[in-house]
């Protein structure tokens, strides 16, 4: 009896300490790809400028409230024969544009509206939704025409970008900027 005790307690102790010495560390794999197939920005499209609808503190005045999307389209050329989806990637400029908690972009407009940022969304009326990319982010992916003639190896990037409350709002002018390059599938 005492030998079943002493087993029943050893393997109680043996259970006790594998959890005492649980797992508090792991690794981190990265893996990824480069291309030289890539495509190229239209020159009109490279420095875009998009003009938000001006809109009432009314309409966008607490937390969560959004409103004023517009449409924005990325022409690129060129794509090389090996591309067949291409997308942008949003990126920060530094200086703190991007807010850690919404991943949106903040007004930089000195003096001008408070509480409220700049989201941008994925908008190409084939199902993808409203869903709203954060700055780092991927929007959705867009097909490359292929063949040959005029629109051969092109392909036209849409998305949206709108205005954001965080909090209560206040009138003002805003301002926003980001970065994007271009990624491939």
């Amino acid at each position: 009896m005492n030998k079943i005790k002493l087993a029943l307690l050893v393997s109680g102790v043996l259970f006790t300490s594998a959890n005492a010495f649980a797992v508090d560390k792991g690794t981190v794999e990265f893996t990824g790809a480069l291309t030289s197939d890539t495509c190229k920005i239209i020159d009109a499209d490279i420095n875009k400028k998009v003009k938000l609808p001006t809109l009432s503190t009314q309409v966008i005045k607490a937390n969560g409230d959004e409103g004023g999307w517009t449409r924005f389209e990325i022409h690129v050329e060129d794509c090389a024969p090996g591309v067949t989806k291409v997308a942008a990637h949003f990126e920060g400029n530094g200086f703190g544009t991007v807010d850690p908690t919404t991943g949106f972009l903040k007004n930089l407009e000195a003096g001008g509206a408070d509480n409220v940022q700049i989201a941008i969304r994925n908008k190409d009326g084939a199902g993808a939704g409203d869903e709203k990319i954060k700055i780092g982010g991927t929007g959705e992916y867009f097909d490359v025409t292929k063949g040959n003639g005029a629109d051969a190896n092109k392909a036209m990037l849409v998305y949206e970008g709108g205005y954001y409350a965080v909090g209560t709002t206040t009138a003002g002018p805003v301002k926003a900027k980001t970065i994007y390059t271009l990624a491939y599938q």
